[in-house]
């Protein structure tokens, strides 16, 4: 009896430490949101995925008030919207600094998302499989393209990259197909895609050189 006991103890602390979310709240539109609060000491979260997908339009709020305590949401958690193919759109408030890994995969009907310009960093895979982008513009402070962040956006026409990106990752553009765009708006000259998806640049010189660090041009 004992060992039965301790058995059932054991596996439900495993089934309540498989669970992504410390809790949720409904935002403005009645929508289920789940959160994550990374440090319990501190007053932040991330939004990230539940016990029901996330689908139709999805407008992340800055702040959370949980018992009467305002939390701030600084982040879009690992593999939060993955595979929810009935989501169309998210809007991301000015408080989020980090999109992480795998975020929006294979997200293939999500056809508009709104960047703040508080973004700092985007993961690898965040919106790799996004097939109805048509368009993107990655964030001032953004200053790595991680690995295969838009790899098979297949209908991606144009791609905006700010003077601040210093670096890009493997296949960052990989399986996009009809990108022939991109919008600079810093010093480099051009840019295109190679056939493994990461960035080519010709710099004033009039070379081909491959990307591991357009700051060092």
């Amino acid at each position: 009896m004992r060992k039965l006991c301790t058995l059932l103890v054991v596996l439900f602390a495993i089934v309540m430490n498989a669970r992504a979310y410390d809790f949720f709240a409904y935002n403005s539109d009645g929508v289920k949101i789940y959160y994550e609060q990374p440090d319990y000491y501190v007053a932040e979260l991330k939004v990230t995925f539940g016990d029901d997908a996330y689908s139709g339009h999805v407008e992340i709020p800055a702040t959370v008030n949980v018992n009467g305590q305002i939390f701030t949401v600084i982040g879009i958690g690992v593999e939060s919207f993955s595979g929810d193919s009935q989501l169309t759109s998210v809007s991301i408030p000015n408080t989020v600094r980090t999109i992480e890994r795998n975020a929006f995969y294979n997200c293939r009907n999500l056809t508009s998302i709104t960047l703040p310009e508080s973004i700092e960093s985007i993961g690898n895979y965040a919106f790799a499989g996004c097939k109805n982008f048509t368009t993107f513009e990655f964030p001032p402070l953004v200053t790595n393209i991680s690995e295969g962040v838009l790899q098979d956006c297949s209908a991606l026409t144009t791609v905006s990259i700010g003077s601040n990106i210093c670096a890009t990752g493997n296949e960052a553009f990989a399986g996009c197909d009809s990108l022939d765009n991109f919008v600079l708006t810093g010093a480099n000259d051009y840019l295109e895609v190679s056939q493994d998806g990461n960035l080519l640049i010709i710099n004033a010189g009039g070379g081909y050189k491959r990307t591991d660090s357009l700051c060092s041009l």
